[in-house]
């Protein structure tokens, strides 16, 4: 019989294998990118230099915010990815 997990466990057992990943020298994100699940992890595997840069050069690519507003990163710049 299977046990229900709570998405809170999810979320810790992902963290974990995001940080045995990361300490092996491998990353979070596969050939497709970030995606929309691994985006609150993104902090995990980036310092906020590389994620205000990225923030920086999709402003550069869409001044007016309209290209997926707010799926990686949100609309406020003092808000977490």
């Amino acid at each position: 019989k299977s046990k229900e997990i709570s998405s809170a466990e999810i979320d810790t057992i992902r963290r974990e294998m995001y940080k045995i990943a990361l300490s092996l020298g491998g990353t979070i994100t596969a050939e497709h990118g970030i995606g929309l699940s691994k985006a609150r992890y993104l902090t995990m595997a980036l310092d906020r230099k590389q994620i205000d840069l990225m923030r920086r050069i999709k402003k550069i690519f869409d001044p007016k915010n309209i290209l997926n507003p707010g799926k990686i990163f949100k609309e406020s710049d003092k808000e977490e990815v």
